[in-house]
């Protein structure tokens, strides 16, 4: 998260490259497009005055695997499926706690998640994903 000024966080969503367009596409029907850094970053200007970079990178998702983009604060996650359009939100943030291994310790975490669906007229393929806060790895 960096700072932007006053009080704007610049929010960094990294997702694979073949979901990017359908994010760029979702975030341009609510969000006011502001000028891209560079060809792989959209950058988007959420209502809380944050500003949004939907970051292609050049990764492909798993195919039928949900993708899930890992966000440094769990509020960014509330930010990210409010600035979605509603016919694209599959479930509201919530949380979920968590036992791992990680590093061969056992480490216990709060998950917070909110989930997404993509489908367009004529794909028999819906894409399942969302933003989550917090993954133990």
């Amino acid at each position: 998260m960096e700072s932007n000024g006053g009080n704007a966080n610049i929010i960094e969503f990294p997702v694979p490259s073949d979901e990017w367009q359908l994010y760029v596409d979702a975030f341009s029907e609510t969000c006011e497009r502001l000028a891209d850094p560079n060809s792989f970053t959209a950058a988007f200007q959420l209502e809380s005055d944050d500003i949004l970079y939907v970051i292609n990178t050049n990764d492909s998702m798993i195919a039928g695997t949900p993708s899930f983009t890992d966000v440094p604060h769990a509020g960014f996650v509330d930010l990210i499926y409010l600035a979605m359009p509603p016919k694209y939100r599959l479930k509201k943030p919530y949380d979920v706690n968590v036992t791992a291994l990680r590093n061969g310790e056992i480490v216990e975490a709060t998950l917070r998640f909110a989930e997404f669906k993509f489908s367009k007229e004529g794909e028999l393929v819906e894409r399942t994903g969302g933003v989550i806060h917090n993954p133990p790895y």
